[in-house]
C-alpha cells in the first residue's frame, strides 16, 4: 500500500482521498490504491477540503492546501 502511494507520489501527484475504502486486495498479499478522482499534480492550487473526515490531515481541515504529507497521515491513519 505504502509502495503504491509512493510511486503516486513520485510521479508528482496527490491523491487527496487515501483511505481505507479505496484500497483493494487484488491477491497474493497485494493491494492497489483504486479511486484517483481527487489526484492532483502537486502544484494545482486548491483549498477545497475532499474525502473521508477520518483519514484528512487536521492541518487540511484548517483550510491549508493538500501536500503528500497529507497523504502520508492517511496512512497512518489506515495503519493505526
Amino acid at each position: 500500500m505504502i509502495y503504491g502511494l509512493g510511486k503516486v507520489h513520485e510521479r508528482g501527484l496527490i491523491h487527496r482521498d487515501f483511505h481505507s475504502g479505496n484500497m483493494i486486495n487484488v491477491g497474493n498479499q497485494i493491494i492497489s490504491i483504486t479511486d484517483l478522482g481527487l489526484c492532483r499534480p502537486m502544484n494545482a492550487q486548491n483549498n477545497d477540503t475532499y474525502g473521508v473526515l477520518l483519514y484528512v490531515a487536521p492541518e487540511v481541515l484548517r483550510g491549508k492546501e493538500y501536500t503528500q504529507a497529507n497523504d502520508i497521515y492517511g496512512f497512518g491513519i489506515i495503519a493505526y
